[in-house]
């Protein structure tokens, strides 16, 4: 796409229809094998961490009950940072840390991004299996929606873009009256101004670069994110 904001609508469709492999093929791909690197290096490092709990094993406590205590947030702490189990959490349908270095980086990014789903909404998804590309003609979703708006991009020298976006829908949007009885104790031109303001819902930045062909495509990274913190579910009673 030759628009760093389209990317970015495009980049909220795939998300809305849970495409998370078409997400990721709107991605840098140089980006794309970066967070592979990084996510192995993270899993891979660990022996720090195992030193640590060594260190803490050998602590010596005549008291059995604060003993079982401590060798109980040990087995907590080593599951917590154990490889495998980090996968399993972090990435959908990865068991572990070898299946993911034989995946493709794209793929590798997909499953991240499915991963991030499933955590924060603790909920089962289907699993991703060999069929990963799935594509928009597959879903019909009708129950869940992000709204944004893009607003526009700034352009940071020839190949960096932020694209700005905000959430596009308001409480009352969502829940008709939400806010009535709180407007109702404020004075009319600061209801104004939360209008105005969206009620606060301050906008976002992703980051988008320009490729060698002239295309645009997103930035992937550990740190990615298109959604704020206040997701909105469009609830639906299609009959």
């Amino acid at each position: 796409m030759t628009n760093p904001v389209k990317v970015v609508d495009a980049a909220f469709q795939a998300l809305n229809l849970e495409d998370w492999a078409g997400l990721a093929d709107l991605c840098d791909p140089v980006s794309l094998r970066a967070f592979k690197r990084e996510m192995l290096e993270e899993f891979c490092g660990s022996s720090d961490r195992d030193e640590s709990t060594r260190e803490v094993d050998v602590v010596e406590e005549d008291d059995p009950e604060i003993r079982a205590a401590i060798e109980h947030d040990l087995a907590i702490l080593r599951e917590t940072w154990d490889p495998a189990e980090r996968v399993r959490r972090e990435f959908a349908s990865v068991d572990s840390v070898d299946e993911l270095r034989e995946m493709e980086p794209g793929k590798m990014f997909a499953r991240w991004l499915q991963g991030q789903k499933l955590e924060r909404q603790g909920e089962p998804d289907d699993d991703a299996g060999e069929d990963w590309k799935r594509h928009s003609r597959d879903f019909d979703k009708t129950t869940r929606a992000y709204h944004y708006k893009t607003l526009g991009a700034v352009l940071d020298g020839d190949k960096i873009a932020y694209v700005v976006y905000r959430n596009s829908r308001v409480p009352n949007d969502v829940y008709p009256g939400v806010m009535d009885e709180w407007e109702s104790t404020r004075p009319e031109d600061e209801v104004e101004l939360a209008h105005d303001t969206r009620y606060l819902r301050y906008p976002m930045v992703v980051t988008c670069r320009k490729q060698n062909d002239g295309s645009w495509r997103l930035i992937a990274s550990p740190h990615f994110s298109l959604v704020g913190r206040l997701q909105v579910i469009e609830v639906r009673n299609d009959q």
